[in-house]
């Protein structure tokens, strides 16, 4: 699913995640490279091939992405409490303090629009105590505290 524009019947399509290039220019090198990735990833359809970047009609945005470009979804951990926990108990840590009702749905990226319905169903399960609806691997790869449960598990510093 991507957006289209009814007005000039066309649809947006790919992005960069240049971390160089952070601004809204336009930048015609990404235009022609987000074109060939297209035709790379859905190769034998005729339909791609008619998909024109030539025009430079792109739109630049910036969009907010994790490092492993999956989203931050539920509780907020509390970072300093966390981290004196961490100090004195080392990876021994079996708790994980976290802010009372300071939830967080952030990081979506490129395909937040397709995402952004089942993690609102799954923030909003996590708030009501309902069943969730996804299971606990997705769920771990998905916390807020990720990257942090990752460093206190290979026993490294979370500064």
């Amino acid at each position: 699913m991507t957006p289209h524009n009814p007005n000039t019947m066309t649809h947006c399509i790919g992005a960069s995640y240049d971390r160089k290039h952070i601004d809204t220019d336009f930048d015609s090198i990404a235009q022609q490279e987000n074109g060939d990735k297209l035709k790379a990833c859905i190769p034998n359809v005729g339909w791609v091939n008619e998909v024109d970047t030539s025009d430079n009609q792109s739109r630049q945005g910036i969009r907010t992405v994790s490092r492993d470009h999956l989203p931050f979804v539920g509780q907020v951990a509390n970072f300093e409490a966390l981290s004196n926990a961490y100090d004195e108990q080392g990876s021994q840590l079996h708790q994980l303090a976290q802010h009372p009702e300071l939830y967080c749905m952030l990081g979506l990226g490129s395909r937040g629009l397709s995402s952004a319905p089942l993690l609102a169903e799954l923030l909003a399960s996590e708030i009501c105590g309902d069943p969730l609806p996804l299971p606990v691997d997705v769920l771990n790869e998905l916390h807020p505290s990720r990257t942090w449960i990752k460093r206190i598990n290979k026993a490294k510093p979370l500064s």
